[in-house]
């Protein structure tokens, strides 16, 4: 399905929440359900409900603020932030909180 305002671009908002969800799967080393548990969580439900609300909808000046010691937290902002990319959009989350920078010990992986 594709969705867009007078203002947005067409986005297929299936194809886009498809990819973040493989992206931040991988990142994050979670699975798929683990991520829409996190998602159920939250006051969007799901990935493109936020895809809707935030990228092509009327809330496009918005960005999360995230605790990222909060394991949901921290996947909203890594699917805000991958959203944001997939959709070339500048806008990333605000990320606070205890944050693990990517090493080789751990992989190369940040905790958010």
């Amino acid at each position: 399905m594709t969705t867009s305002t007078p203002d947005a671009p067409a986005i297929d908002k299936e194809a886009v929440a498809s990819g973040v969800l493989e992206t931040v799967a991988y990142r994050m080393q979670l699975t798929p359900i683990q991520i829409k548990r996190a998602f159920i969580l939250s006051s969007w439900v799901t990935i493109e409900e936020m895809i809707e609300r935030e990228f092509a909808g009327a809330y496009r000046g918005y960005f999360p603020k995230c605790s990222m010691d909060l394991r949901a937290e921290a996947v909203i902002a890594e699917v805000f932030d991958q959203l944001a990319i997939a959709l070339d959009d500048p806008r990333r989350a605000m990320r606070v909180g205890e944050w693990t920078p990517p090493t080789p010990s751990n992989g190369g992986r940040s905790n958010g």
